[in-house]
């Protein structure tokens, strides 16, 4: 288990250049992963990891990172019922947001 620094350190260059790309991060995670041991508490977890990635970002305001949790979710979302179709959802969201200047530079 990474503490916050460690965390920062580890993470926090996604901010940055998310921030300077217009790019977004989907931090998504499944409740019911049954990879990830009981005790393990998803949603702060999720939270630190996004806290860590929007570190380095210009102002406290700007958030590159953002938290998606699936509560039902399983490892592959194959068990909960609209599990699969809330996170296709969520991504469809977040690329529809994406900056034209950003789609225009990968084609």
């Amino acid at each position: 288990d990474l503490n916050r620094e460690e965390m920062e350190d580890k993470l926090g260059h996604i901010g940055k250049v998310g921030e300077e790309y217009g790019l977004n991060v989907l931090v998504a995670y499944s409740g019911d992963d049954e990879y990830v041991p009981e005790f393990v508490d998803k949603e702060q977890l999720v939270d630190k990891m996004c806290f860590a990635m929007n570190s380095q970002c210009s102002s406290s305001s700007v958030k590159v990172a953002r938290p998606f949790m699936i509560p039902t979710g399983n490892h592959n979302l194959s068990k909960g019922e609209g599990d699969a179709e809330r996170f296709v959802e969520a991504v469809g969201e977040m690329l529809s947001n994406l900056p034209k200047q950003s789609l225009q530079a990968e084609q």
